[in-house]
This record gives structure tokens, C-alpha cells and sequence, in this order.
């Protein structure tokens, strides 16, 4: 039953992300069910805690050389934006940039992923690499305000406040109901001031 297995342990890894016990089994059951993807993360996630984990080292690279060869069905897709999310709300930028970066290799490009990871940049000072990732995003959909947020974000790291200033212009004009509206007015009135950030 590694299907309720899976399930479990995911949830204990939830509960308590810096235990790896959790972590190694849930990479377990998902070899036994053929999820490599899923399987390569959780061993990674072993490492991160217990770099000299030997066995856990072994079981990565063999999921990862299982994985290359397939592509990731959408629940691991739709897990990894949904683990994204949590770690980006918990600041945790660097794991972020690094899972998704992952994915967004062996996946089929999406402009969730791509808007995560430029938010992941932003949070790690990377305005260059965030602008490219929004850019990507806002190609494969053109309605995403998320993106326009996020170019703007990166435009005022990089100190260009007329770019900055427009695209937080979009950004508002596309998400009229947008719950961060009144800092992005402000942040718009400061960019404006001269002198202004």
C-alpha cells in the first residue's frame, strides 16, 4: 500500500520538514510506485538535512537517472508548485529557486513555475534572472498579473524606476481586486518622488 504510504509520510514531512526519516520513506514508496521525480526530491530533502547520509546519496542519483528518461506526470508538477508556495510564504528563496529549477528542466514549460521561481529570485536580490523568469511567464500567459508584479519588483531592484513604475501600472490596471493594491500605489508614489527608490 505505498499509495497510503506515501500520503503519510508526505504529510509527516509537512509537520516537521527538518526530520529526514520522514523524507527518506516518502522517497521510498514513490520508487516502489515509479514517481522518480518525486523521489529524487525527498532524497534531496535528506540531504539538506544529513548531508553524509550515504544511502540517501545512492537513492538520489538513481532516481534522478530514472527521472531524465521520463517526463513528470501533473500531480508531481502540481505538488511541486504547491510545496513552492509554502516554502516562498516561509521564506525559504534558495530552496525555491533550486527545486523549481529542477522542473522547470524536465517539465512542460508553465507559467506558475516560472512566476515562483522569479518571486524566489526577487527574495534572493536576483532581479536579473527574476526579470527573464517573469518575462517567460507573461509569454506563456499573457493575463498574468503576477508576472507584471514581479517585473516590476525587479525593474525597482535594478534601480530602473520609470520601468518599475509601468509595470506596477499594469500590474493594477490586470488585478483591479489585487489585495497588495494600496502598497503598490505607495510604492508607485515613492518611485515617482524625485530621488524616490
Amino acid at each position: 500500500r505505498y499509495i497510503v504510504a506515501l500520503g503519510i509520510y508526505q504529510q509527516a514531512v509537512k509537520l516537521d520538514p527538518t526530520a529526514t526519516e520522514p523524507s527518506y520513506k516518502a522517497g521510498v514508496c514513490a520508487v516502489a510506485l515509479g514517481r522518480m521525480h518525486l523521489a529524487a526530491d525527498m532524497f534531496e530533502r535528506v540531504l539538506q538535512q544529513d548531508p553524509g547520509n550515504a544511502t540517501a546519496k545512492v537513492n538520489l542519483q538513481m532516481a534522478r537517472a530514472a527521472a531524465a528518461k521520463r517526463k513528470p506526470n501533473a500531480a508531481y508538477v502540481g505538488g511541486a508548485i504547491a510545496s513552492a508556495r509554502r516554502d516562498l510564504s516561509a521564506g525559504r528563496y534558495a530552496l525555491v529557486e533550486r527545486k523549481l529549477a529542477r522542473v522547470v528542466r524536465v517539465a512542460k514549460p508553465s507559467a506558475r513555475l516560472y512566476e515562483l521561481r522569479a518571486e524566489a529570485r526577487l527574495g534572493l536580490r536576483k532581479a536579473r534572472e527574476a526579470l527573464s523568469d517573469a518575462g517567460r511567464a507573461l509569454a506563456l500567459d499573457p493575463s498574468s498579473a503576477v508576472a507584471l508584479r514581479s517585473l516590476g519588483d525587479a525593474q525597482r531592484q535594478l534601480g530602473k524606476r520609470r520601468k518599475a513604475i509601468y509595470y506596477y501600472q499594469l500590474y493594477l490596471a490586470r488585478a483591479a481586486q489585487a489585495s497588495d493594491r494600496a502598497a503598490i500605489e505607495r510604492v508607485i508614489r515613492e518611485l515617482e518622488m524625485p530621488g524616490g527608490s
